[in-house]
């Protein structure tokens, strides 16, 4: 494990988390008003981060890196972390938005094509209907 409590999969640091864990992170950090980002990495990831010193930093610099992919999660066994556990970005937006409705934290979508957005704003309104969604971007 690395100072920060990440651990290096491919030279990548990853967080051994699961959705509550991350869950919790991400509401504390709204509700603290303390701007956050957090990378969902998967093979790919970590194989563009070892290749681009530019991905590298601005997956480092996140403060959560999640296991989205399986052999992350593997990596992180051999680590050690017995429970390790895949933390799939689109069910950990779902997580957030579903405490993000309970504590009335406003979110924010952002990216993709303007009819996505929309669509995706229809779909989260349709499971979490007192979710605040603040802007779309």
């Amino acid at each position: 494990m690395g100072k920060d409590g990440r651990y290096a999969v491919v030279g990548l640091g990853v967080d051994a988390t699961s959705y509550a864990e991350a869950t919790t992170r991400i509401i504390a950090w709204a509700e603290a008003g303390r701007s956050a980002y957090v990378v969902a990495a998967n093979a790919y990831t970590a194989m563009q981060a070892h290749d681009s010193p530019v991905v590298a930093r601005d997956v480092e610099g996140a403060d959560l890196v999640t296991p989205d992919g399986m052999p992350l999660v593997w990596m992180l066994r051999l680590h050690g972390v017995q429970n390790a556990s895949r933390v799939y970005g689109p069910t950990l937006m779902l997580h957030v938005c579903a405490a993000a409705e309970k504590e009335q934290i406003p979110i924010a979508l952002y990216g993709g094509r303007p009819e996505s957005l929309v669509e995706l704003e229809r779909e989260l309104l349709r499971r979490f209907p007192r979710l605040r969604i603040a802007c779309r971007i």
